[in-house]
C-alpha cells in the first residue's frame, strides 16, 4: 500500500466483515484514514518531519518564537554562529543556572511554551545565524492518490495505518477486536522504529551520546558548582 486510496481498498473488506456500507460510508472511512496517519506520525520522531528553520539572533535578546509549523516543545538541536555544542535543558534547571551561575560559559537552551530561551545570550544582531531543529505537522491526506511520508522509505507503517483507521472505526461495534488492531498496529511502529534505532547506533559518533549528572564535581573559582549540585556538564569539555 502506497496510497490513501490503497489503504481505503483494502480496509473496506474488513470492515463490511463487521458492519454495513450504509455504516461505513466513504467519507467515514477517508476520515478515519486521515486520523489514522496522522496518530502514527506523532508515534515516534520519524526522520521525515525533523527539520531545520533558520532565523537571526538579536542583540541581547535570549528568547526566540517557535517557527511556524514546528510542534510545541520539540527543538531538540540548535545551532549559533555555527556553533551547535548547546545542550538541551529542562527550563526551571535553565533558570536556576542562570541565576546560580550567572557567569558560566557553557552553551545550553530550554523551551517553554512556543518560545526558544539560548544561553549566552546573544550579543549581536545576526543574519540567518540561528538554527533550529525540531518536529513539524506532517501533511494530511486529503486526496486517495496522495502519498503518505512512509511509502518510499517504509510502506509497511501504511498497514500501522490501516490497522490504526480499523481500531477506531469499529471501536463501537467489537471493543476487543479494535484493541488488537490497535496493538498490531502498535507492533509494526515499534519494530520499524527499532530498526531505525539500530541504524541510528551503528553510525559514527566523535561525541558522548548522553549527558550525565555531575554527582562528584569539586568547587572552583570558575564554575561556582558545589559537591551535590546535581549539575550537568559534557564529558568532553
Amino acid at each position: 500500500m502506497r496510497t490513501r486510496g490503497e489503504i481505503k481498498t483494502k480496509l473496506q473488506p474488513m470492515l463490511l466483515a463487521v458492519g454495513t456500507s450504509t455504516y461505513f460510508t466513504t467519507t467515514r472511512i477517508e476520515n478515519a484514514i486521515d486520523d489514522a496517519y496522522l496518530a502514527v506520525v506523532s508515534t515516534k520522531p520519524w526522520g521525515d518531519i525533523q527539520k531545520g528553520f533558520v532565523t537571526s539572533t538579536i542583540a541581547n535578546q535570549n528568547y526566540y518564537d517557535y517557527p511556524h509549523n514546528c510542534q510545541s516543545e520539540s527543538i531538540f538541536k540548535i545551532s549559533v554562529d555555527g556553533v551547535s555544542l548547546y545542550q538541551k535543558w529542562n527550563f526551571e534547571d535553565f533558570l536556576r543556572e542562570a541565576e546560580t551561575n550567572p557567569t558560566s560559559s557553557d552553551k545550553r537552551f530550554s523551551e517553554y511554551g512556543r518560545q526558544l530561551f539560548i544561553y549566552p545570550t546573544p550579543t549581536l544582531n545576526g543574519a540567518g545565524n540561528l538554527i533550529m531543529w525540531g518536529i513539524i505537522q506532517a501533511t494530511a491526506l486529503t486526496a486517495d492518490a496522495d502519498l503518505t511520508m512512509f511509502t518510499d522509505w517504509s510502506d509497511v507503517l501504511n498497514e500501522a495505518v490501516l490497522q490504526y483507521a480499523y481500531s477506531d472505526l469499529i471501536q463501537s461495534i467489537d471493543a476487543n477486536k479494535s484493541q488488537s488492531a490497535k496493538a498490531r498496529g502498535d507492533v509494526i511502529i515499534n519494530s520499524e522504529w527499532t530498526k531505525i534505532a539500530n541504524r541510528m547506533q551503528r553510525k559514527l559518533k566523535n561525541r558522548v551520546q548522553f549527558i550525565v549528572p555531575d554527582y562528584f564535581y569539586t568547587t572552583s573559582a570558575t564554575t561556582n558548582r558545589n559537591i551535590g549540585g546535581f549539575d550537568y556538564f559534557d564529558l568532553l569539555e
